[in-house]
């Protein structure tokens, strides 16, 4: 689905919409850290311009969140894939096109959500991945800006559990849902 798209749903229905995408490789010459991930959203201006505030906290967790337990292994087993099957890496135009300059992303690390979107107008962002304990030290620099950073009530134990303490995943994060109306 094009931004588009999100965006005229979003118009529709008055709904609130949140795209979240990796590329399954690197810019070359890179390794596989969390800070050289690059994850492509979209989200809805409109919001944005008038809560930006509030949203920041909640949208760099869930940003995080992906980077960390979906976007990194996802990458790790492409590449890992890829070369045990001799498939070629992606072009240059592909690579380049993906490619965050450095003095943006240097740019990025120090927000909770980027100054700008990727193009002026539109709804799709960059972000990068955080290295272990960057997320944290931003939140706390921000907690008192917008609200509460994370709100403990958007972590739940996972359906069907009896233990009054959420899953851990191995990484030491805890399994959180949302109900999306």
């Amino acid at each position: 689905m094009k931004c588009t798209q999100i965006t005229m749903l979003d118009h529709i229905d008055a709904g609130f919409s949140f795209l979240l995408h990796v590329p399954g490789f690197l810019t070359p010459g890179t390794s596989l850290t969390l800070d050289n991930i690059t994850v492509h959203a979209y989200l809805p201006p409109r919001e944005l311009n008038h809560n930006h505030q509030v949203l920041e906290s909640p949208i760099a967790c869930i940003v995080q969140i992906f980077a960390e337990e979906i976007a990194f292994p996802h990458i790790q087993h492409a590449c890992s894939y890829c070369t045990c099957s001799g498939i070629p890496p992606a072009p240059f135009e592909v690579t380049h096109a993906f490619q965050i300059p450095h003095e943006r992303r240097e740019e990025l690390t120090q927000q909770l959500l980027p100054s700008a979107p990727t193009l002026p107008g539109s709804p799709h962002y960059h972000f990068t991945g955080r290295n272990a304990g960057e997320l944290e030290k931003l939140l706390g620099n921000h907690s008192n800006k917008g609200g509460v950073a994370i709100a403990e009530s958007a972590v739940y134990p996972m359906p069907g559990t009896t233990d009054s303490h959420p899953p851990v995943l191995p990484s030491g994060k805890y399994y959180f849902y949302m109900c999306i109306l």
